[in-house]
């Protein structure tokens, strides 16, 4: 699915990839409940920065189909079609970011939201 799509190749510090993302993420690991010591998020920080992350012109779309079986032996089938705005390729280490066409409050808030949501289940899964 992702040959079909234009991808663009972000650079450090250029554009929504800029320091400030990074700002929030250190900020984000510096949670009490995490505990996690400085080392270990400067680590982390250093593993996102050295992943390659390219930007999207359209939301990631992702589906997922599941079959069933009934008791009367009929086969059914169920889909479920979810849009992300961030996503990571754990195969590739890849980060897909949709870059917001409009620059509103919420929709940042949206990606930040997203992104963290994210980096806490790809990234930072890798690193226990």
């Amino acid at each position: 699915m992702l040959e079909n799509m234009s991808l663009q190749k972000l650079s450090l510090g250029k554009g929504i990839w800029g320091m400030g993302l990074y700002k929030i993420l250190i900020t984000y690991l510096a949670k009490p409940s995490f505990k996690i010591p400085a080392d270990k998020r400067h680590k982390l920080v250093i593993a996102l920065m050295n992943c390659s992350v390219y930007a999207m012109n359209e939301p990631l779309i992702t589906e997922y189909s599941m079959l069933s079986a009934r008791q009367t032996g009929e086969v059914e089938k169920t889909q479920v079609r979810a849009t992300r705005i961030v996503r990571w390729e754990k195969e590739t280490k890849w980060l897909l970011i949709q870059v917001p066409a409009q620059h509103h409050q919420k929709t940042k808030m949206l990606f930040v939201t997203t992104f963290a949501e994210v980096i806490s289940d790809g990234l930072l899964a890798k690193f226990p």
